[in-house]
């Protein structure tokens, strides 16, 4: 417990000394995370999909790294936060960038938010779904 609450502190002390490398740090180890649980609910879809007898024995394991999802979404915050340290579209004028211009309702602060919102919103609904047809077919 005592080295979890150093690395705590250490990260929090990184994250104001030095945000952006640690906001690239953290998306790194998000990302690694995130690929995880959405992994695990798309052997949940195809599980349902094929209706495969072999992969009943591991559909709670792929449901439960599905249904982190909401969780994820929460450790998404320090990325939204420090997106412009992250991102350097996000400086960059759109009147400059004709590419940037071209997509600036998804390249702006809200619009990432929004579409991260939304992303989430629809993964974790997936999740409680398919969670949900399970436990009922398990009836």
């Amino acid at each position: 417990m005592i080295l979890v609450a150093a690395g705590g502190i250490l990260g929090l002390l990184g994250a104001f000394l030095k945000p952006q490398q640690f906001g690239l740090s953290y998306l790194l180890a998000f990302m690694f995370f995130l690929s995880i649980c959405l992994g695990g609910m798309l052997l949940t879809l195809l599980h349902h999909l094929f209706d495969a007898n072999w992969s009943v024995a591991t559909r709670r394991i792929t449901e439960h790294l599905g249904w982190l999802l909401p969780v994820m979404a929460v450790l998404f915050i320090p990325i939204g936060l420090l997106a412009k340290e992250i991102y350097p579209w996000m400086k960059l004028s759109p009147q400059l960038d004709h590419p940037l211009h071209a997509k600036q309702p998804l390249f702006t602060p809200g619009g990432f938010a929004l579409m991260a919102i939304f992303v989430f919103a629809v993964w974790t609904w997936l999740a409680w779904n398919l969670r949900r047809h399970s436990l009922a077919q398990d009836k």
